[in-house]
């Protein structure tokens, strides 16, 4: 079997501006898959001709770590265990290759879509257990702009989330697909590492629905719906959040692995 590394050899490279020319989809909407590498594999032959791939400074694979907070009641799980329609989730990121460090706010509006905001973050907060109160105040001013509410909750670092990434670029239309693997979490001593055979492949387009979904399909993939990776790898590290919506996430998730 040719490794996946090789085979993102013959891709087509672009850097990170024209990604953010191309598809930046700070709006979009989001179908999660779980596949294996073989099936990683089969869809890069097929796709191959259609997507280009990040590349900075000469890498295509890029390691990633967040940090997840929520409230005491763990109200962003909740909400999405409950599907509201109306959502959000807080997290720090670093991309290690590029050393950035960024707040990130995900809010899931009324018809499904994802809104994401950022804003750039001094490094020394990123091991920090709560927010500072600039960032609690930026959140809080967020969530009344998107949401129309305001936030009563205080925030605690509840989930450490670390992966690599991949991402493939439509040469035509505004589409990305990420495919992560080598994913680890971490909360307070405990850790899980998944199998590096598993792989969580997301398409990101402006409506949801696209051919790159249909090629999937073919290969026999079915959208995995509950595969937050925030809440799955809570329902794997916390008996708080183990019986919920993602407990078949976290078996299929067993059986791949």
């Amino acid at each position: 079997m040719i490794p996946i590394e090789d085979r993102l050899a013959s891709f087509s490279r672009i850097d990170l501006t024209e990604l953010n020319r191309r598809a930046a989809l700070m709006t979009r909407k989001d179908t999660k898959y779980l596949l294996t590498s073989s099936q990683v594999l089969a869809f890069l032959e097929r796709a191959g001709g259609h997507f280009d791939v990040l590349d900075i400074e000469g890498k295509t694979a890029f390691d990633y770590n967040s940090a997840y907070f929520d409230s005491d009641s763990l109200h962003c799980f909740r909400d999405h265990n409950q599907n509201r329609r109306k959502r959000i989730k807080v997290r720090y990121r670093h991309y290690e290759d590029t050393q950035q460090f960024f707040m990130e706010i995900k809010l899931k509006g009324a018809g499904g879509e994802t809104a994401k905001l950022r804003r750039p973050m001094a490094p020394e907060h990123f091991h920090a257990h709560q927010l500072p109160p600039e960032l609690d105040d930026y959140l809080k001013s967020v969530v009344k702009a998107h949401h129309q509410k305001e936030l009563p909750h205080s925030y605690r670092k509840t989930l450490q989330v670390r992966y690599r990434r991949t991402t493939l670029i439509a040469k035509a239309g505004p589409e990305r697909v990420t495919l992560d693997n080598r994913l680890r979490f971490a909360q307070d001593h405990r850790e899980i590492a998944l199998s590096e055979s598993l792989w969580v492949v997301e398409v990101k387009s402006p409506k949801g629905v696209s051919s790159t979904d249909r090629v999937l399909k073919n290969l026999g993939a079915k959208p995995a719906s509950l595969c937050s990776k925030y809440c799955v790898g809570l329902s794997l590290t916390s008996t708080t959040a183990r019986s919920s919506r993602f407990t078949p996430t976290v078996k299929k998730i067993s059986a791949l692995g």
